[in-house]
């Protein structure tokens, strides 16, 4: 049998229920929980093949009107009072697809379902993949998913469409359903993902985001891009503009400090430059080396900046005692600066 269900059938069934291998094989544990007792279906990913994301359930042509869903597994969601049906197929399962209408083109959907005759009156106690004919349109739509499965591809059939006449473009016809499920924790491994819980964690193909009860966002604080605060003792510095970022545990600065128009155009040892807020400051104090502007001697071309515990930012650059203008910077950067916060 390709297409296998656990939790389905009982021993005693003449389905032959539920064997010791049908247990080890299903995806049993991936269950990601979408309200207290409703289980996020879809496919397990990463189940072989060339796909980065869902390997398991892909279809291949073998003919005109005919293709075959290779093997994977499974999650299926019933109404509330069933569950969740863990499935999988071991073996390809091959499906036709029918004659294309004589006048308008239809989509056809392939879909992983699951019956279950005490709860849909179907008759059959069984999983399987089938096709659903869709309805011939000049503007077709896909047939609506049925209780108790999850979509697997649409076709599109064109009119006239046989295996005398040559049958579908395979190449253009198909569109990907499917879509992964995890267990709870895990990381959805697409940033298409619905959120389902505060907490859940997906990978948007480029980074992690956390969903926090309403919608995904950076798994780390992050306060943005903030002016950086000019005050108290600082009179003559000003800025083009300077600013102060957190992520997590790390700081990032940018910009660049100079003096204000008509005053001395150096900035001097020991002078305030700016503070850093509460909340960004390291921890006992950092000292930092990084480029300065260019001046008349070149050895000169980089200062020091001491920023300190109470978040005082101060240029270091130059002899304290008996500065030379030649030793002194007209402006320093803070492009790439970044330290660990407390």
């Amino acid at each position: 049998m390709a297409v296998r269900a656990a939790w389905l059938t009982t021993r005693g069934d003449s389905a032959g229920g539920q064997t010791r291998e049908d247990t080890r094989r299903v995806p049993l544990g991936m269950m990601t929980p979408v309200g207290e007792w409703q289980t996020d279906p879809g496919i397990l990913p990463g189940a072989g093949g060339d796909e980065a994301v869902i390997g398991g359930l892909r279809l291949y042509r073998t003919g005109p009107m005919t293709c075959r869903v290779l093997g994977g597994r499974a999650v299926v969601q019933g109404t509330l009072e069933q569950g969740a049906y863990p499935v999988f197929v071991d073996s390809p399962v091959h499906l036709t697809v029918e004659n294309g209408d004589a006048t308008n083109p239809r989509v056809d959907l392939v879909v992983m379902r699951v019956y279950d005759d005490p709860y849909d009156s179907s008759g059959r106690t069984e999983a399987a993949v089938e096709i659903l004919q869709g309805t011939p349109d000049p503007r077709p739509k896909s047939p609506e998913v049925p209780p108790c499965a999850i979509p697997l591809y649409e076709i599109a059939v064109p009119a006239g469409a046989s295996a005398g006449s040559g049958g579908i473009d395979w190449g253009s016809a198909l569109r990907d359903r499917r879509f992964p499920t995890v267990a709870v924790g895990g990381i959805v491994p697409t940033g298409a993902a619905a959120g389902r819980y505060a907490g859940q964690y997906r990978d948007n193909g480029r980074a992690l985001e956390r969903f926090n009860g309403q919608s995904w966002g950076s798994p780390l604080e992050d306060t943005g891009w903030q002016p950086l605060a000019f005050g108290g003792a600082v009179q003559n510095v000003s800025y083009a503009p300077c600013y102060i970022r957190r992520i997590g545990g790390v700081v990032y600065l940018r910009g660049r400090a100079e003096k204000r128009p008509g005053l001395a155009e150096w900035i001097w040892p020991d002078q305030l430059i700016a503070r850093i807020p509460e909340g960004m400051r390291p921890f006992g104090g950092r000292i930092y080396t990084f480029a300065a502007a260019r001046n008349r001697i070149a050895q000169y071309e980089t200062c020091r900046l001491e920023i300190k515990a109470n978040g005082e930012l101060y240029c270091m650059s130059g002899n304290p005692n008996t500065p030379a203008t030649d030793e002194l910077p007209k402006w320093i950067s803070l492009d790439g600066v970044s330290y660990p916060a407390d």
